[in-house]
């Protein structure tokens, strides 16, 4: 299995801001070494 808590977090979050029609200001990346990191 290839995906991890944090992947599905960024996908989640990533569904609502679209559902939304609103991103943030400061978005959710994922590194090079497939981190993803959620600014605060």
């Amino acid at each position: 299995m290839d995906t991890n808590e944090g992947d599905v977090k960024f996908a989640a979050a990533h569904s609502v801001w679209q559902a939304l029609g609103h991103e943030p200001e400061h978005r959710p990346w994922i590194t090079d070494d497939s981190i993803v990191v959620f600014p605060e």
